[in-house]
């Protein structure tokens, strides 16, 4: 038995010893040029010509080298490998395998797929074992136009049954791309398409130039390969200047690549962003299909933004159905977004708004010039922080019909009840080809109140109608506009400035580069302000002819100053070169009033701006206006303004009436001032002592147009000496100083200009009221005005104080009264010791001669005062 059995292994030994030694005796005499030569052609010949070999070389088996290898069918070469070289094992040919160490090609090209159901069946005549696989070029040419070079690595198994497994790992041919790596198992007998795949694939991108860019990208697929299962799970993340964005993709869906279709069921898209998510996820399925182009259907994602509690909530729908490629027959649709979530999606900032949106969008056409509709609205528009947030809600409107040469627009948008405006024409081109020329008409009706919000935290307030029908011409970059806006019932009013217009009617004809204004309007109680002209406003140099006119108008009524009279000036020239303005104003009434303190409620507030300043500080913006550079170019005045007799200045015991003309000349950063307001009577009343002003001015050298400087004096010649009581400084920020001549201490200056005596010789009243008038002087006693003040404001006198006589210093008495003109003053005095009353009248003569009166139970006194300034 076991001399059998080691004779049949002997005897299976020796065979293939011999079938080795006859292969490697076949090898050596098939190596020569002739014999490779043989080997090619019988190649061919055994498969049917479904093999061909071209430029067979090396040493058979070990090292096999071919210059082009195809394979083919009935309808021609379908694979193509060049500069291919084979290292095979040969002693596994004696287990029937075919064991290659080393496959390599130079380039590998797939010209199409294998035709389907082209397998043979039945058993292979060896197996394959492959190694190590090296394509250094591999074109899939099969499977569309474009697609990257790649280059493969990997290995092979091939079963005599026909099973192949394939380990394989791809790149793109340069490195700049992704790398892929799988498996492929393959069936004898079935298609290519019947085969089973795992394809796993990892690409990473880091630091993408100086955006700090950083992207991961994962697919898997894997299962038969008319059928793959696909994930994918990517994410893009961007850092900002104080948090990072991460943009996050998951989908996943079922693909048929040899009928070009994607059926989709698993896409979400998440951003979160500043610490705020939003997604994007699908509602059911979608399918897409790649056969011819590219088509979508019924793919539906909805909208998820946080929630008041936290997490995502629903937050609109976005469907797409149709063809984006090669020719549009597309159809999407946007239903409930809010508008804070489209904000947050979008890559620039944005004001907040809250409301609603819906789109419809229809498009056909080519990509390149698309044809269609569009459709959206916006409804319960309103912003949601600053000022703004106080306007009322609005609705907007915009349909599109975008045709071959022009696209057709109509559009609405409406506030409260009051407010429309539409918007209808057309505008040459499309939205994708680039806009051409505007052909469109604005007309409609605006509430000037809806600005109340954004006016009321300076102090202003804007009411009335603004009706609107406009022609826009021209392109976009440079409309032009035809047509007319009307204002009507309308006023405005500036609390700061105290400004007050009302009945503001007129209108403004807008002509291609110019407007003109049609007599506009407005009433400044009692009188009115008319205001006509024309200014280019698009125009080169901004040329401007503008002329105001006032009667009996008085548009300013501050609580230190108001003003009333006529004015007539004109504004011409070229704005943006050199302009004038120019004209007379006449003021029938000019009221100042100095304010004895400020409130005890404003605060002075330390303000440290933090980062870059958006606006220049006013001395910058003031050095701006004057020098004209990078600001309005120079404005020449040319002004006349008279006010004779009737400019009042009154406050802080002050009561004078002064009058003059002033010209204004020069420029608006260098204005030349000549002329002021001279003193045409005023006194001083100080502890209840009248002092009467000798000299006065009021000018504007300097000064704000609206706070002027003061320069009023008055004198008291006594025991020689002169005690001087002097008040300079602005309307709104008066200094009262008191000198004299010789020198002499404050007291005793004050002591002089109350009772016109030496301090030593005052009684214990007139110290008293020298201590109230000394502590008056040093800010000591109640913010406001004093009481006697208010009650001679209340009454609407002119005088309203205690004084003294001359002749007994402690009689006390109380004067009040008002002056009938100018010149004349009525009034009446009690004494506090003799409670006798007295008529009082005083007559200004002149400057220098005043006569008085007094008339009471006991008499009158007449007498008459001369002084003389020396």
């Amino acid at each position: 038995m076991h001399r059998r059995r080691l004779s049949r292994l002997a005897t299976r030994v020796l065979r293939r010893l011999l079938a080795l030694t006859l292969i490697v005796a076949l090898a050596a005499g098939l190596s020569s040029e002739i014999g490779l030569g043989l080997v090619a052609r019988a190649i061919g010949a055994a498969s049917g010509e479904r093999v061909q070999i071209k430029g067979l070389s090396g040493a058979l088996p070990f090292a096999l080298r071919v210059e082009e290898l195809r394979l083919a069918d009935a309808d021609g070469p379908w694979l193509r490998i060049e500069r291919a070289v084979l290292e095979l094992a040969p002693r596994a040919l004696l287990d029937a395998t075919l064991a290659v160490h080393s496959l390599s090609a130079g380039a590998v090209d797939l010209l199409r797929l294998p035709p389907a159901g082209g397998g043979e069946g039945g058993a292979w005549p060896l197996a394959l074992q492959l190694d190590r696989l090296d394509i250094e070029q591999l074109r899939l040419t099969a499977l569309g136009p474009g697609l990257p070079v790649l280059s493969m690595r990997g290995g092979a198994a091939l079963s005599r049954m026909g099973q192949l497994e394939l380990e394989l790992a791809f790149g793109t041919h340069d490195g700049s791309g992704p790398r892929l790596a799988g498996t492929l198992h393959y069936a004898s007998g079935q298609t290519l398409s019947s085969g089973e795949l795992r394809l796993d694939s990892e690409l990473a991108l880091d630091d993408l130039g100086a955006s700090g860019l950083q992207a991961r990208l994962r697919l898997h697929a894997q299962g038969p390969i008319e059928r793959l299962r696909l994930d994918t799970d990517g994410s893009v993340r961007l850092p900002q200047r104080a948090e990072d964005s991460e943009l996050r993709l998951v989908a996943a869906g079922d693909l048929a690549p040899f009928d070009r279709r994607l059926q989709l069921h698993g896409l979400s898209l998440d951003l979160t962003h500043q610490g705020l998510a939003h997604g994007l996820r699908q509602r059911g399925t979608a399918l897409v299909a790649l056969d011819a182009g590219l088509a979508i259907e019924d793919l539906r994602l909805g909208l998820l933004a946080p929630t008041p509690a936290g997490p995502l909530g629903p937050s609109g729908e976005l469907r797409l159905s149709g063809r984006l490629t090669p020719a549009f027959a597309l159809d999407a649709n946007v239903s409930e977004l809010p508008v804070p979530v489209l904000l947050r999606w979008l890559p620039v900032p944005a004001h907040a708004l809250d409301g609603l949106i819906g789109l419809e969008l229809r498009l056909q056409g080519t990509p390149k010039a698309p044809l269609g509709t569009l459709d959206l609205q916006a409804l319960g528009l309103r912003p949601t922080e600053g000022v703004a947030r106080g306007l009322p809600a609005g609705d907007l409107r915009l349909a599109l019909r975008i045709g071959e040469q022009a696209t057709a627009v109509d559009a609405r948008a409406s506030a409260d009840a009051g407010s429309q405006l539409d918007l209808s024409g057309r505008i040459g081109g499309s939205p994708f080809t680039g806009l051409g020329p505007l052909a469109v008409r604005a007309r409609g009706q605006v509430d000037l109140g809806l600005l109340t919000p954004l006016l009321a935290a300076g102090g202003r307030q804007l009411d009335g109608q603004l009706g609107l029908d406009l022609g826009i011409g021209g392109r976009l970059h440079e409309p032009r506009l035809d047509g007319v806006a009307r204002l009507s019932q309308a006023a405005w009013r500036d609390r700061r400035l105290g400004l007050a217009l009302t009945d503001i009617d007129g209108a403004i004809r807008l002509a291609g580069d110019h407007l003109e204004i049609e007599r506009l309007s407005a009433r400044a109680d009692p009188g009115t302000l008319t205001l006509s002209g024309r200014l280019g406003w698009r125009a080169p140099d901004w040329p401007v002819d503008l002329r105001l006119s006032a009667s009996d108008a008085s548009p300013i009524e501050l609580d230190w100053l108001r003003l009333r009279g006529d004015a007539d000036l004109r504004l011409q020239g070229a704005l943006a070169r050199q302009a004038e303005l120019g004209g007379a104003l006449r003021f029938s009434r000019v009221d100042l009033r100095i304010p004895e303190r400020l409130p005890v409620t404003v605060a002075t507030l330390e303000v440290q701006e933090i980062g870059e300043r958006r606006q220049p500080r006013r001395a910058a913006r003031r050095a701006i206006w004057s020098s004209g550079a990078d600001g309005p170019a120079a404005l020449r005045l040319d002004l006349a303004i008279s006010a004779p007799g009737s400019v009042t200045l009154r406050g802080r015991g002050i009561d004078a009436e002064l009058g003059g003309e002033v010209r204004v000349g020069g420029d608006l950063g260098r204005p030349a001032i000549a002329g002021g307001f001279g003193l045409l009577r005023g006194d001083y009343t100080l502890a209840g002592q009248r002092l009467r002003f000798t000299r006065g001015r009021i000018g504007f050298d300097g000064a704000s147009a609206l706070d002027p400087t003061l320069d009023l004096e008055a004198r008291v010649s006594t025991a020689g000496a002169t005690a001087i009581l002097a008040v300079q400084g602005t309307a709104r920020a008066p200094s009262i100083l008191l000198s004299a001549e010789p020198e002499m201490p404050q007291d005793e200056v004050l002591a002089r200009l109350l009772f016109g005596q030496s301090l030593s010789r005052l009684s214990a009243l007139q110290l008293t009221r020298l201590g109230l008038a000394a502590g008056a002087f040093a800010g000591i006693g109640g913010q406001g005005p004093g009481l006697l003040e208010r009650v001679r404001a209340g009454l609407g006198l002119a005088r309203f104080d205690i004084d003294s006589d001359a002749r007994r210093p402690d009689d006390v008495a109380l004067e009040g009264g008002r002056y009938l003109n100018e010149r004349v003053y009525l009034g009446g005095r009690q004494g506090a010791r003799t409670g006798e009353a007295q008529g009082v009248l005083r007559m200004e003569v002149s400057p220098q001669l005043r006569l008085e009166t007094d008339v009471g139970a006991s008499g009158a006194r007449a007498g008459a005062a001369f002084e003389l300034e020396y």
